[in-house]
């Protein structure tokens, strides 16, 4: 992956530069999560105190060290690919959503407490439905009910790294630990796709899950055009 100004993907400057590998796995979860603006080359967020508070609360219900920990081990063994994999088998050009959902809600076992997973299932599938219509012409990420991802890892995984580095910043994480924590994430997601494009196609599909129809799924689509805009301008030079 190369770096590049005219994208907004802006390195704070910092005392001195960090290794190549720790610079790109903070640009990976940069991307991903469509955040600006983007600091390449330091473990900070570089928010204000309040900002990251409220980010860690709204988006993630994060208020102590105890839930930043909680929800960092469940961002690295479930989060929202989990809820995506009851889903993936039933998406399909001639199921709806509302199909979709009541065949993933019923695959679960007779006595699972199925009020408990109704909303998020219902919620997600249709977010996704949405995004699918949108995207269905795009000429690069066109998402269709039979070429969506079967896994949204790159989402997960680069969420995680986000969240790690405001949980730094709050004091609810030292800096090796947080370290060991984004280096992993970037292993995971590179020993899961072998290319940028599939990589933003994971991306893609996980915000569209929770987020589709809405700003913060456009927003990452800009963001993302313009990289594999970049990408394919380098490739010809």
């Amino acid at each position: 992956m190369r770096y590049d100004d005219s994208l907004g993907l802006n390195r704070k400057k910092a005392a001195a530069p960090l290794p190549e590998d720790r610079s790109k796995a903070l640009l990976v979860g940069m991307i991903g999560v469509g955040k600006m603006p983007i600091y390449a080359n330091t473990l900070t967020t570089g928010l204000s105190s309040l900002k990251v508070r409220e980010a860690l609360f709204w988006e993630w219900g994060i208020h102590d060290i105890k839930t930043a920990r909680q929800i960092i081990e469940w961002s690295g063994t479930e989060g929202s690919r989990e809820l995506y994999r009851k889903y993936y088998p039933f998406i399909g050009s001639s199921a709806t959503a509302g199909e979709c959902r009541r065949k993933a809600v019923l695959s679960y076992s007779s006595d699972a407490c199925h009020e408990y997973i109704i909303y998020p299932f219902t919620h997600s599938i249709h977010s996704l439905y949405r995004s699918i219509d949108m995207m269905q012409g795009h000429p690069d990420f066109a998402f269709t009910p039979d070429n969506l991802p079967p896994d949204i890892i790159a989402w997960d995984m680069a969420r995680l790294i986000w969240l790690v580095r405001l949980c730094f910043d709050c004091g609810y994480l030292d800096e090796e630990d947080a370290w060991d924590h984004i280096l992993d994430a970037d292993r995971r997601i590179w020993k899961h796709y072998g290319n940028i494009r599939q990589f933003f196609m994971g991306c893609l599909a996980g915000c569209a899950f929770l987020y589709g129809g809405q700003k913060d799924f456009t927003v990452r689509l800009a963001l993302m055009e313009k990289w594999l805009l970049l990408q394919n301008e380098c490739s010809t030079v």
